[in-house]
């Protein structure tokens, strides 16, 4: 079972496979690489959104950003 934690963790990564800092990301990408239902990763999204480490770039949310927040927190594993 994923948590938070790990979602946010492969965001971290996938950011800094870009040459730009925050760059875009397709939730479809992240679900493909964490090997979940896009249904599934959703609420962990909106988690990560409500507290504010993450943004979605539009309303019909296919992709997201880290937030200036997001790209400086660091969460490790407990």
């Amino acid at each position: 079972m994923l948590t938070v934690n790990d979602v946010y963790r492969k965001i971290k990564e996938m950011s800094t496979q870009q040459w730009n800092p925050r760059p875009v990301i397709q939730i479809s990408n992240i679900s493909q690489e964490l090997n979940i239902s896009r249904e599934a990763l959703m609420p962990i999204l909106a988690e990560l959104g409500d507290m504010r480490l993450i943004r979605f770039n539009e309303s019909a949310k296919t992709s997201l950003k880290l937030t200036l927040l997001g790209n400086n927190v660091n969460r490790t594993k407990v």
